[in-house]
């Protein structure tokens, strides 16, 4: 097996290459240009490789308001690209969407489905979404995987912290007053449990869409608490509702609405012979250490 990896400096695609070993071809910006279709068909044709595993996005959810047309090259038209080359070169093609898909029913309090129909609240949830229906409609062959609040080791480390945890991290340390909001519910999930899972779904040869999560739910204040608890740091830590952070913030600084509720059903991918992801708890514990 071949399995191309676009987006391999990132935290999935190291995760990915790790697992993958040398069945793994890593590509980055520097190989070819992911957005340009003419670039792309060249290096995939020139690979020949049996999957694709697309963990590339434009992921700046605030930016997207103001820019959609950047954020729509990278999640949705150049998906529907590498969909369209995976059919013509007879590759697998593995595409990596969000939980921000979801967020128009304000009133949810159970878990999402893949069955249950997706309600975006932003431009990036909309191009991301766009990006699903591309993925499934250009390509028969294609597995298409939702996940949630993804943390984990970059290639390229900096110091001002690659995600929420390193994050909530460097600002404590810094002792920096806290303000993190307890009113948007999810499961924020460790990478290499995510890689691990995705790598077992190959294995099994399973075909379109399923939500891959650690287990549980959280919400961000009740995971930036734990995160200080496990890391051993005395936080100045305070909880917040999204209307109230919101309103500490100019319009054109956070634009773009966040689900309330956007925690992800794993049942479908249980059925598909996958071992059930540990709890959020256990991810985090488990990233604290490798770091």
């Amino acid at each position: 097996m071949r399995y191309a990896i676009i987006g391999s400096a990132g935290q999935l695609g190291t995760a990915l290459q790790k697992l993958l070993g040398n069945q793994a071809i890593p590509l980055t910006r520097a190989d070819f240009d992911a957005i340009d279709a003419a670039s792309l068909r060249r290096k995939l044709t020139e690979l020949q490789p049996t999957h694709l595993i697309n963990c590339s996005a434009y992921n700046f959810v605030d930016k997207a308001e103001q820019e959609p047309e950047v954020a729509f090259r990278s999640n949705a038209w150049a998906v529907r690209d590498m969909a369209t080359i995976c059919s013509e070169l007879s590759a697998k093609f593995v595409h990596v969407s969000t939980d921000y898909v979801f967020g128009l029913d304000t009133t949810r309090t159970i878990p999402f489905r893949e069955t249950d129909a997706p309600g975006p609240v932003s431009v990036y949830g909309v191009s991301k979404l766009t990006g699903e229906y591309f993925a499934q409609t250009y390509s028969a062959n294609h597995l298409v995987i939702r996940t949630c609040g993804l943390y984990g080791v970059r290639q390229v480390q900096s110091g001002k912290g690659t995600n929420f945890v390193d994050t909530m991290r460097n600002l404590a340390r810094a002792g920096k007053a806290l303000k993190v909001i307890n009113d948007q519910h999810c499961t924020p999930s460790f990478v290499e449990h995510v890689a691990q899972a995705l790598v077992e779904m190959l294995h099994n040869d399973l075909k379109g869409l399923y939500h891959v999560t650690n287990s549980g739910q959280t919400n961000w204040y009740e995971f930036a608490k734990t995160i200080f608890e496990l890391s051993g740091i005395q936080a100045n830590l305070s909880p917040t509702t999204a209307a109230e952070y919101a309103n500490q913030f100019p319009i054109e600084k956070r634009p773009a609405r966040r689900p309330g509720y956007s925690v992800l059903s794993c049942d479908k991918l249980l059925a598909g012979n996958v071992k059930q992801l540990p709890d959020w708890r256990a991810g985090l514990a488990d990233y604290l250490k490798s770091v």
